[in-house]
């Protein structure tokens, strides 16, 4: 199936459902809205998939978009995983270290205006785009 979202094409990943695979999930969605993600390397992939609302994601994630922001994507570090609150806040746990890793000088968080006007990832483009037209 695919996914008319604001003028942007968006293709649901088939394992947006499961709940069941090896180790942790990267993504937990506690909330009620859907969270937009690019897989890891979305160099190679520049496609932005679609997590359901109560979903589990049990591959390597690099940015997620949540209903909380339509100006800014989330930037997973490499090992980290995320739980996404009702109210679409974020919660990122790092090798047991989320709230202290802005003291490791680790890029991680919510990026805004800085990284869309510098980037030249399609990928990136393409989740900010998703997000500013993710109905409030």
């Amino acid at each position: 199936m695919i996914l008319q979202w604001g003028g942007y094409t968006i293709w649901p990943d088939l394992i947006l459902n499961a709940q069941s695979g090896g180790g942790d999930p990267y993504i937990i969605n506690n909330s009620f809205e859907p969270v937009f993600y690019l897989k890891e390397n979305s160099d190679e992939d520049p496609k932005v998939y679609i997590l359901n609302a109560g979903g589990k994601l049990y591959e390597p994630v690099d940015f997620i978009s949540t209903h909380k922001r339509t100006d800014a994507i989330f930037k997973i570090p490499d090992g980290g995983t995320v739980e996404v609150n009702k109210d679409g806040s974020v919660d990122l746990d790092f090798y047991m270290f989320g709230d202290a890793i802005k003291y490791f000088n680790i890029r991680a968080g919510w990026q805004g205006e800085e990284l869309k006007n510098s980037s030249r990832d399609p990928a990136i483009l393409n989740l900010f785009r998703a997000a500013e037209n993710r109905r409030k």
